[in-house]
């Protein structure tokens, strides 16, 4: 107890921790979970699709998109619990991949123009693997966004547990 004021509380050697886990656990959990969820598909698309040292392509694309997710998902809670419904929404759509084949023809017609790409649907080198990973990953990542905030926007708060809390 401190001399100076008799009305303060005594000092404890233990020190205050928080009774509940942070936010950020739980999204970089959920972030990682919905990358996972999405996995799937795009690793059978890319058996099927990829030869050569275009896996080492798609291998890194898609590491970069998992860290970009999870950076994303960190930085703001509004969005990473956007993303993360949305991501949810998008991996169920794995069952009528409809959207990831528009995604990948849209990734394989940009990656040709682009002229890294010998002839239409022949994957064979890293830079082509990682270019189509990477905006097949960027389209479903704007997609999960999409859907989420439409999801959130038609669901009542109390559904997803907000109705006493602010989400910044």
């Amino acid at each position: 107890m401190d001399d100076s004021n008799p009305y303060l509380a005594p000092r404890s050697g233990l020190g205050d921790r928080s009774r509940s886990r942070p936010r950020l656990d739980r999204r970089l959990l959920g972030a990682l979970a919905v990358f996972l969820l999405n996995l799937p598909l795009a690793i059978v698309i890319a058996l099927r699709n990829a030869s050569g040292d275009a896996w080492i392509g798609v291998l890194l694309g898609l590491a970069l998109l998992g860290l970009l997710g999870v950076l994303v998902c960190s930085i703001s809670e509004r969005v990473g619990f956007t993303m993360i419904v949305g991501g949810i929404g998008i991996a169920l759509f794995q069952v009528v991949p409809i959207l990831h084949g528009i995604a990948g023809l849209i990734a394989l017609w940009l990656t040709f123009a682009a002229g890294l790409l010998p002839h239409p649907g022949q994957v064979t080198t890293w830079p082509a693997g990682f270019c189509i990973s990477l905006v097949t990953g960027m389209l479903l990542m704007k997609l999960s966004m999409g859907l989420g905030v439409l999801l959130l926007v038609l669901t009542p708060p109390r559904w997803r547990g907000l109705a006493t809390r602010v989400i910044r």
